[in-house]
């Protein structure tokens, strides 16, 4: 799998973490943009949805977050983690480190290759943030991050969420 990623030092495939960089500010601009359109959507109520879609989608707006049981199982999940560790490691440069250093970050390309990137292009995944919106949703990008447990930490984002 790391091989599909491009050698080490191409980064052709990270968004360079920073506030000057303007890839990331139009991806955050993007995520802005999400969260108001799934305001609206929230505010504006009813609509048709799919059937299969309708219990996440209620925990969606309710809770702000769904969560799948048993969306991949357990020998997936631990590929996923170890070549989410290589990533970070591999491109430490380019890593965001909180305060705590608790919280690792790396901001990629929603095209990377391999089993990370088929993760952020699920069509389900894909499909429910549409139904959310109202709309068409854009992958601007794929964050692959690790959390660590601290004392001090106020948790992912800061505390953001």
């Amino acid at each position: 799998m790391m091989a599909t990623m491009g050698e080490a030092g191409s980064g052709e495939r990270l968004l360079p973490v920073g506030k000057a960089d303007p890839r990331r500010r139009r991806s955050l601009a993007h995520h802005a943009l999400s969260g108001l359109r799934m305001a609206r959507a929230r505010a504006l109520g009813g609509g048709a949805v799919p059937s299969d879609l309708a219990d996440p989608l209620r925990r969606l707006r309710r809770y702000g977050l769904v969560v799948f049981e048993n969306f991949l199982p357990a020998e997936a999940c631990t590929r996923l983690r170890a070549a989410a560790d290589a990533l970070l490691q591999r491109h430490a440069e380019g890593v965001f480190v909180d305060r705590w250093g608790a919280d690792h970050r790396l901001y990629l390309r929603a095209d990377l290759p391999g089993p990370l990137g088929e993760i952020a292009r699920d069509p389900g995944l894909q499909r429910l943030a549409e139904a959310a919106l109202r709309g068409p949703a854009i992958n601007a990008g794929l964050l692959v991050a690790r959390l660590e447990a601290w004392p001090d930490n106020a948790g992912s984002g800061a505390g953001w969420h």
